[in-house]
């Protein structure tokens, strides 16, 4: 009796673990089978796993970029599509924004002389992507009209090695006891450079940009945002290449003259062929030709390793390869919609707080001192400036424009904002309009893109109208 009992408690025993391996099992991710055995995995703290990964990723990127065209592609695209020719500022204090335009159209904002304000852009963004972050300081030179200059700094002046919690100072960044940042310690020459020093200096947090995405909560420094298709664009450029030597090889074609009597004293000097020659070999000899291997053609595998790259850098296919064969307008409009999502959350949520606003700022808090600008109390905080994108590019102007006419029609969009997706300034855009009007006004003249004259006549055509449908 006693055996029974002790087996059907092992019997129940066994049911218990294969309900608990069941429940542990209700996610296919969490599963340990032998298909996942191999996949190591760790919970560390966001910085811990960037500063392990920082330098030799941030190189890696900029090794593909000297050496790959796709990984300098997806730089420049991005670049070119967050900032293009400029984001620029609008702000109801014209005295201020007239001054910071001068500025930024000159090389006095950089503190290399080389650049405006709008190149400056580029180069940050361009960093950013290829190294996960930009630092930019602010010093003075009081020989200019506005002082203020900005001098950009790769993200290797500041170490991110050096970490001391007991001091505040997390990947060389220092930190109050309430998380904000009071410092960044600096390397006084980048060091990567000839004869770089391991000298550093402290830059106040209030004197210095630190611009980078942040992708987990409390993140102190940014990743390169080739991280994830790095191992895949080194792959695809070996592809390449292995390719690109099948092609040569496949071009090495050659001939063998042998000797048919087996004569092994008699030799033949070397025959040049050319198209369309007749040649005559001496008695006994003969010649054959090798077989080149075939090139193949162009690799589904490398397009599918293309869409791979594209959607870990978030680009879309057709813009990294240039290759349009297989798109619409439909589906051309559907990539670009999402492509435009992510260049706003870069620009809005990363670009926009982290360096414009800072910069604007910085500049209103400079701007006094050339004597040409009454700066409020500095308690109430700058005037309130609105960054005007660049252009929009539509893919198809014709299907694209009547949607944004219809929209302003209908309400659901201001002539302003309209002209902000086309990268223009509507404060600007509505005085030149006003003047050539005025002009046109003057001369007499009458052009079908009036929209004043188009209501005019509206007006006279339903007035005839009524008139004619009038009794007699």
């Amino acid at each position: 009796m006693s055996k029974r009992k002790d087996a059907n408690k092992t019997k129940i025993e066994r049911l218990e673990r294969q309900v608990e391996n069941l429940q542990k099992r209700a996610y296919d991710s969490a599963s340990t089978a032998r298909r996942v055995e191999s996949w190591k995995t760790q919970n560390s703290d966001p910085n811990i796993e960037v500063a392990n990964g920082l330098a030799i990723t941030r190189n890696r990127a900029r090794d593909l970029r000297r050496n790959n065209s796709y990984a300098r592609k997806i730089i420049t695209t991005w670049s070119s599509n967050v900032v293009g020719t400029g984001i620029i500022p609008t702000s109801d204090d014209e005295a201020l924004l007239e001054l910071f335009n001068q500025w930024a159209d000159s090389t006095d904002c950089d503190a290399n002389g080389l650049t405006n304000f709008w190149g400056l852009q580029e180069q940050i963004i361009e960093a950013v992507v290829e190294s996960g972050e930009c630092l930019v300081q602010k010093v003075y030179d009081k020989s200019k009209l506005i002082p203020l200059r900005l001098k950009i700094l790769e993200g290797d002046h500041l170490d991110h090695t050096l970490t001391k919690p007991k001091e505040g100072i997390q990947q060389g960044i220092k930190f109050d006891g309430t998380g904000n940042r009071t410092g960044y310690i600096l390397f006084k020459s980048h060091p990567g450079s000839e004869g770089a020093s391991t000298d550093t200096i402290t830059v106040p947090a209030e004197d210095l940009i630190h611009v980078f995405r942040i992708e987990r909560p409390n993140q102190q420094r940014g990743l390169t945002w080739l991280a994830p298709a790095i191992i895949e664009l080194r792959k695809l450029k070996m592809f390449q290449d292995a390719r690109l030597e099948r092609v040569s090889i496949a071009n090495l074609l050659a001939g063998i003259i042998t000797d048919i009597n087996g004569d092994p004293t008699e030799t033949t000097s070397d025959i040049e062929l050319s198209p369309g020659a007749l040649i005559s070999l001496p008695a006994g000899k003969d010649i054959t030709f090798n077989t080149p291997p075939d090139p193949g053609q162009t690799s589904e595998f490398e397009k599918s390793l293309l869409r791979s790259i594209s959607s870990a850098v978030g680009l879309p296919y057709e813009l990294l390869s240039n290759d349009f064969s297989e798109s619409n307008f439909s589906s051309a409009r559907m990539s670009a919609n999402g492509f435009l999502m992510l260049i706003d959350c870069v620009r809005w949520n990363m670009f926009v707080p982290q360096f414009l606003d800072r910069v604007w700022n910085w500049f209103w808090l400079t701007a006094p001192l050339s004597g040409l600008y009454n700066a409020g109390p500095e308690e109430e905080g700058p005037p309130k400036v609105t960054w005007t994108m660049p252009r929009r590019i539509l893919v198809d102007l014709v299907r694209e424009l009547p949607i944004t006419i219809e929209a302003i029609r209908a309400g659901l969009t201001t002539p302003s904002e309209a002209l902000r997706e086309f990268g223009y300034n509507p404060k600007l855009f509505f005085e030149e309009y006003k003047r050539d009007m005025d002009i046109i006004e003057q001369l007499g003249l009458v052009l079908s893109s009036d929209c004043r004259k188009d209501a005019q006549r509206l007006k006279a055509l339903s007035d005839q109208q009524q008139k004619t449908a009038e009794p007699a």
